[in-house]
């Protein structure tokens, strides 16, 4: 995970495109989001990797509605994640500042909104 300190459950979440399933029981991907802090995984199916953003706005608001918190930072592996926060922003303009795309192909997304 990452090399700053968390001291509470989701601002840092971390977030895998899994890709091609061997097994697909017609979905060929998954997408996993885990909570830096407390290492609580989620795990959606996915039959196209387009369907990222469908998932995360509902992973988004459950985070918020069920347990109060805004997600600050989403550290992602893929350039669907890229995608997704521009049209996340598209929709939400108030959630998140930037977009940073590291050498790694990791995407981070810094979340506007604090507790």
């Amino acid at each position: 995970m990452s090399k700053t300190q968390c001291n509470s459950p989701f601002p840092n979440i971390h977030s895998n495109i899994w890709e091609p399933s061997r097994v697909t029981f017609g979905f060929n991907y998954f997408v996993i989001f885990v909570d830096e802090f407390s290492q609580w995984t989620w795990v959606y199916l996915m039959k196209h990797k387009s369907k990222l953003l469908s998932i995360f706005m509902p992973f988004f608001n459950e985070i918020k509605n069920q347990f109060g918190k805004i997600i600050e930072i989403l550290s992602g592996n893929s350039k669907e994640y890229f995608f997704c926060c521009i049209l996340f922003n598209l929709i939400f303009p108030r959630n998140f500042t930037s977009v940073n795309m590291s050498s790694h192909s990791t995407t981070k997304w810094y979340s506007r909104e604090k507790e």
